[in-house]
């Protein structure tokens, strides 16, 4: 790969001018070129295969890191480019981990370039997670962080980007419809629409999808784990979402209540359900975790 890694042309030391390498005399000015130490290289030739990273010098804070780290790579070259010294770092492994402590560098940094395999790509499609990749790496717990455990947020997902998290308002506990349950229809269960629910997180995780710390294939076991249909007041782990004015959707629930010796009538709109507590989650999450092959000790930690 070194080889491929070569002085592909020439740049002026009068003019700037692009020249091709075996020139002897600038085309634009007609400088000399074989002066000694004027050869100086003027872009890179990308690999095919692996991740490269190309960047230009900054007064940014986070540029000294970068250039400490993108020295330390196998067939780290600089070139001059517009009147900009650009650096060039490349990871034959292909592995974005490999890569996520100087693409966490460049993030301050507005002249970069990534490529995988040869082909330029976009990098906040490919490295949008690295600021919340950072805050992982200083975190107490770095494997709670992701679950949202130190901020009180839990998600069972995985991930904070998923912004679906396990909480009594959270909306995705609505997505789905009431129906007709019992005998002659006396009862109502409530069905989640999984459907609308992966949608949504495939929307929110799409920006992290290449985050190492992601096991992406943890949502579609807690969904797959997740009840299809639930029965607030019956099942103690769930109750009816309130809402005291109709919505779309929403049915009335009339409870009745005793205080005291007195009995009244509690009437509501429900538009969902919520979950009481977090003992559904743990049995979500123990199940869900056995199918993506994540510490099952992990499920203790995050619900206690």
């Amino acid at each position: 790969m070194l080889a491929s890694l070569k002085h592909v042309g020439k740049l002026c030391p009068t003019c700037a001018a692009e020249n091709s390498a075996d020139s002897r005399f600038c085309a634009k000015c007609g400088a000399n070129l074989d002066v000694p130490g004027q050869d100086i290289q003027v872009r890179f030739d990308i690999p095919q295969k692996g991740i490269t990273i190309e960047f230009a010098e900054s007064s940014a804070a986070s540029f000294p890191k970068a250039l400490e780290l993108a020295k330390t790579t196998i067939g780290y070259q600089t070139c001059q480019k517009n009147k900009k010294t650009w650096h060039f770092a490349t990871y034959p492994s292909g592995e974005l981990a490999d890569a996520l402590p100087l693409a966490g560098a460049l993030s301050g940094i507005r002249n970069r370039v990534l490529y995988i395999d040869g082909q330029e790509q976009q990098w906040d499609e490919v490295f949008g997670f690295t600021w919340c990749a950072a805050q992982r790496a200083s975190a107490y717990r770095p494997a709670e962080y992701c679950f949202g455990k130190d901020e009180n947020r839990l998600n069972p997902w995985g991930c904070k980007q998923a912004r679906m998290n396990w909480t009594e308002w959270a909306d995705w506990f609505c997505y789905g419809k009431w129906e007709k349950s019992g005998f002659i229809g006396s009862k109502v269960q409530w069905r989640y629409d999984k459907d609308r629910i992966r949608h949504e997180l495939a929307t929110n995780l799409h920006r992290c999808r290449h985050c190492p710390h992601l096991n992406a294939s943890l949502p579609e076991a807690v969904l797959r784990h997740l009840p299809d249909v639930v029965v607030p007041g019956t099942d103690k782990n769930w109750d009816y979402h309130q809402t005291y004015e109709e919505v779309p959707g929403a049915i009335k629930i009339v409870r009745k209540e005793q205080s005291e010796g007195f009995t009244f009538s509690d009437e509501f709109w429900a538009d969902g359900v919520r979950p009481k507590g977090l003992s559904a989650l743990a049995d979500i999450l123990a199940k869900a975790f056995h199918d993506a092959g994540i510490d099952p000790e992990l499920v203790r930690m995050l619900t206690k």
